[in-house]
């Protein structure tokens, strides 16, 4: 494939267009080509490992980093083939364990080390051992989610 679409948008709400245009790269000269690769590069793997709470340590991002190098260089891109996609709500509840298991962790005088070294499937049998151990995360994450949703709304910011 030489054609890649890229979409632009202008404003909110109903007010909001968009527009899209293709770019072939077999007409693009190499330094052009090495560019839009470098920066699309870049994008993905920062993308990726975003956001404060995601790691505990610069460690735990620079190997998931490797591994999702690795897993590029083998053809697997984003979740593993067949892995199952987990809900919106899943995953708030797992990150509401995540945050209470580090904070046990945290009294106990141990840091999350151990934990983060381990596979993600360890990882998540002991986050599910936790859960069981929160009686009212369901409901805690969903009012995580309500209230998000509740503050994505479209203000007016004509008089602002």
């Amino acid at each position: 494939m030489t054609e890649y679409k890229t979409t632009i948008s202008w404003g909110k709400g109903t007010e909001k267009e968009t527009r899209s245009f293709t770019v072939d790269f077999k007409n693009l000269p190499d330094n052009a080509k090495e560019k839009i690769i470098a920066y699309g590069c870049q994008r993905v793997f920062n993308d990726a490992v975003g956001g404060k709470d995601k790691f505990d340590t610069f460690d735990d991002k620079c190997k998931f980093v490797e591994k999702m190098i690795e897993n590029y260089e083998n053809g697997i891109i984003g979740r593993a083939p067949g892995a199952p996609k987990v809900s919106t709500l899943q995953s708030t509840i797992y990150k509401l364990a995540r945050a209470a298991l580090k904070t046990a962790r945290a009294k106990a005088g141990k840091d999350m080390k151990t934990f983060t070294g381990l596979d993600k499937i360890k990882q998540l049998e002991i986050l599910d051992k936790v859960i069981t151990q929160l009686p009212g995360i369901e409901a805690q994450a969903q009012a995580i989610l309500d209230a998000q949703r509740a503050a994505q709304v479209d203000i007016d910011l004509s008089e602002l």
